[in-house]
């Protein structure tokens, strides 16, 4: 049986040998080893294909999501866009966010208060968004205090204290550049919602030929 191929686990479950038995009587056969290692090789070629199947699967589903997501932001564009708030909100992440497709990641960073609150609004009127995870982090250099930047961003923002992540500091040549509350960053993972803002965005370029 195990010069016709099986493996341990087969002969196991046929005659009931145990494994630790198999492997004595066959640890020394350089015969058996090679037919090791051809089952192993047998189960990565499987186990890739399945693999790449089951992705391409995903992929199709996904690309049939996203799809539905532009959708939706067509339908709503004609709703949002008279909306003040809307219509800074994208011009803002427009110019200042991170507009690629190769990440799921909302992100927009700035050194002003009022552009950090105005897309913190615009996630929970528009995009349905949990204020509660709505996350910041600061980008400070040594030179500024921690606390008091916090206290100024979070009276300006209107976000509360537990949404902030671990503050950062920026540690190189320039320790005394002085931006005086540093830079405020807002990040979120969500794919279906990046489709969605860059899709208004383009909806938007439109608008403006």
């Amino acid at each position: 049986m195990r010069k016709n191929g099986k493996s341990y686990k087969e002969i196991n479950r046929l005659l009931k040998i145990s494994l630790g038995t198999l492997s004595e009587w066959f640890k020394k056969e350089e015969w058996s080893r090679i037919i090791k290692e051809q089952k192993i090789a047998e189960t990565k070629r499987v186990n890739s294909k399945r693999l790449r199947k089951i992705n391409l699967t995903r992929k199709r589903k996904l690309e049939v999501l996203y799809k539905e997501m532009r959708m939706e932001a067509q339908r709503e564009f004609v709703l949002f866009k008279k909306s003040f708030l809307f219509a800074t909100a994208i011009a803002l992440y427009w110019g200042e966010g991170d507009n690629s497709r190769s990440t799921g990641i909302v992100r927009i960073s700035n050194t002003d208060f009022a552009v950090i609150k105005i897309f913190s609004d615009f996630l929970v009127k528009f995009c349905d968004v949990d204020k509660k995870k709505i996350r910041i982090w600061l980008l400070l250099y040594p030179n500024l205090d921690e606390q008091e930047c916090k206290q100024k961003w979070i009276k300006k923002t209107k976000i509360p204290a537990e949404n902030f992540y671990k503050t950062q500091v920026i540690k190189g040549k320039h320790k005394t550049k002085r931006l005086p509350y540093g830079v405020g960053n807002i990040i979120i993972s969500n794919k279906c919602l990046k489709e969605k803002i860059l899709e208004w965005i383009k909806l938007s370029r439109l608008e403006l030929k």
